[in-house]
């Protein structure tokens, strides 16, 4: 019988085989030129920035005549509402460096263009973490462009949000005027709120030149389980289970498959008895014990490339929900009740409004996306006034990462 490892020695393994899972993923990805991303989307221009200085001096010479759309690495850049066709393509995958690192003070500040591996990399040396995610595909992704889209995260529901991971931040607007808000404490109410203004904006506002981010240390032990596949009923009963029951439960995800299966992941923290003593009492045949969490809590849709959408609902709402659903869709429901829809729909479904559907990526073959729940007409209004205080430069056809004029709902 071999002896049991410490949690210190759980974590130096898991360590290892994050820094060896990231290198074989960089060897295998070449990044595509930036003519090829924009050609593909429809774009005829485009710009690579190499410094701060190079972005300030385009966006001062600029004076609103042109309308940019920001993107990282271009990984989502068919996603989210529409961008318009003369926009031009703005780069800033080449300002990718660490600024400066301070375990004691538990924060970093980046760049934009910075890949969430490369971060996540040099935290986990001083063990510390992001308090958010994980999400797919996040070791290629920028962080700009991952808390332009704030994609749902798996541990939300209390301070694991992208929101609240943002500090501070220095940003460039559409004249090209640099500025700073917040700070690097948790605690700093000083100005406006420009930091939550950026997350899930799509870049429609303004550029971020560097993000500080708060940082907090790795988990004395951690525990991932997945379930069996089972029906749809036992699986809901089981997420709602271990909501109400776990107290140290930090993510637990509802995924349902088609042919009316479902399984549930789940992921513990905390100190060492307390996780030891939960692996050995859910040592059962339904569930299966993974790590690292990044891996098992990213849920991959098991069909193609279907279309994909968003939202959230209350736990009330999910059998109402359900019923609307097709037989080939899947959903995998957040602890906090944001979710991310797999499947093909049209505005011929009555949605409930308060789940605030929304599609983020179309179906292969096709250009558009269905519109979903509507903003006001006062929303817009406002984010066009953000937009032109902010200079305009960044309006490039959207309010947000996934609303756009095409959202405003039709005055009575």
């Amino acid at each position: 019988m071999q002896p049991r490892q410490t949690a210190t020695q759980r974590r130096r393994l898991q360590r290892r085989a994050q820094r060896r899972t990231h290198k074989r993923s960089r060897r295998r990805c070449r990044v595509k030129a930036l003519g090829d991303i924009a050609h593909a989307h429809g774009f005829s221009t485009w710009h690579e920035v190499a410094d701060e200085a190079q972005l300030c001096a385009l966006l001062t010479s600029n004076a609103g005549s042109k309308h940019f759309a920001v993107i990282g690495n271009g990984s989502q850049l068919g996603c989210g509402a529409p961008i318009r066709r003369d926009a031009e393509l703005l780069s800033l995958r080449r300002l990718d460096q660490i600024i400066e690192l301070d375990p004691e003070d538990l924060s970093i500040t980046v760049q934009p263009g910075i890949s969430l591996g490369k971060v996540q990399t040099a935290i986990q040396e001083h063990g510390l973490m992001l308090d958010s995610g994980p999400f797919p595909g996040q070791e290629q992704r920028s962080i700009a462009g991952l808390l332009a889209e704030a994609p749902p995260s798996p541990r939300g529901h209390d301070r694991g949000s992208l929101r609240s991971q943002v500090l501070g931040l220095r940003g460039v607007d559409g004249k090209g005027r640099v500025f700073r808000a917040g700070g690097r404490v948790i605690k700093n109410v000083a100005g406006y709120d420009m930091m939550r203004l950026f997350v899930g904006s799509g870049g429609s506002m303004f550029a971020g030149l560097e993000f500080t981010l708060r940082l907090v240390h790795q988990p004395e032990a951690e525990l991932c389980l997945h379930s069996r596949e089972m029906s749809q009923g036992e699986g809901i009963a089981a997420w709602l289970h271990l909501r109400r029951s776990e107290r140290e439960l930090r993510a637990c995800d509802l995924i349902l498959l088609p042919g009316g299966k479902s399984k549930v992941c789940a992921f513990f923290e905390g100190p060492t008895p307390f996780i030891d003593a939960l692996r050995d009492d859910l040592a059962k045949p339904q569930w299966q014990q993974f790590s690292p969490q990044q891996q098992s809590l990213s849920h991959v849709p098991t069909s193609g490339s279907p279309m994909r959408s968003r939202g959230a609902l209350r736990a009330s709402q999910l059998g109402s929900f359900l019923q609307l659903l097709k037989q080939d869709m899947e959903l995998c429901l957040h602890m906090q009740g944001d979710f991310i829809l797999y499947g093909a729909w049209d505005d011929s479904t009555h949605w409930p409004e308060a789940c605030h559907l929304r599609a983020i990526e179309p179906q292969d073959g096709s250009s558009e996306l269905p519109i979903g729940t509507r903003i006001s007409r006062a929303e817009a209004q406002t984010a066009e006034q953000l937009q032109h205080a902010l200079g305009d430069s960044f309006a490039c056809g959207r309010y947000s990462f996934d609303t756009g004029p095409q959202h405003v709902e039709e005055e009575a």
